[in-house]
């Protein structure tokens, strides 16, 4: 045998001699499980003025989005490109009125208004070119948002206190990557 063939048997013996002192392992091993998307997967907040702020509580009961707005008009996106908002997620809005909200994703705008001057909640959905237009939603609706006036004086200006929204049953359904919502305290 020339001397390159019978070095290479002698490294090939040998690491198949070292592979086979190998321990055998007392405990299986199992491969962790790779991390899947969670409904408390933090999102990515966004607001159109540094004025205007946006946080997320997700260890509130219910967890929260949370807006405070110097000027009472303005903007936010929210980014969900981890995972999803946990079911009966809600939006606080520290305002003292609300004249207009408006809640974005896919191809849907649900637009809603409490009004200052006599109380009542108009609400309605606009669906990216559907002929149809604009359509008036009621509580019953799957897109209906639910408003609430948490403040020891629920009369509008509000003086301390929030409004409260939470998010539609569609908007679970529809699990949308991202969103956005808009408001206006008061039409100037």
């Amino acid at each position: 045998m020339n001397q390159p063939a019978a070095l290479h048997l002698t490294l090939l013996l040998g690491c198949l001699i070292l592979a086979g002192c190998q321990p055998t392992p007392t405990t299986p091993v199992t491969p962790s499980p790779s991390p899947s998307p969670t409904p408390s997967s933090i999102p990515t907040l966004t607001t159109d003025r540094p004025d205007n702020s946006i946080t997320y509580n997700p260890n509130s009961s219910p967890p929260q989005l949370v807006v405070r707005s110097a000027r009472g008009i303005g903007q936010a996106e929210i980014g969900l490109d981890g995972g999803s908002l946990p079911a009966g997620t809600q939006i606080q809005l520290f305002l003292q009125g609300l004249e207009a909200f408006q809640l974005s994703y896919g191809d849907l705008t649900i637009m809603a208004s409490l009004s200052s001057i006599d109380g009542q909640v108009r609400q309605s959905m606009l669906v990216a070119n559907d002929p149809a237009g604009e359509q008036p939603l009621t509580p019953n609706s799957a897109y209906w948002l639910d408003i609430q006036i948490n403040s020891t004086d629920p009369t509008i200006p509000l003086k301390d206190g929030y409004f409260t929204i939470s998010l539609p049953a569609d908007f679970y359904h529809a699990s949308p990557r991202s969103f956005s919502i808009r408001w206006i305290d008061f039409y100037r």
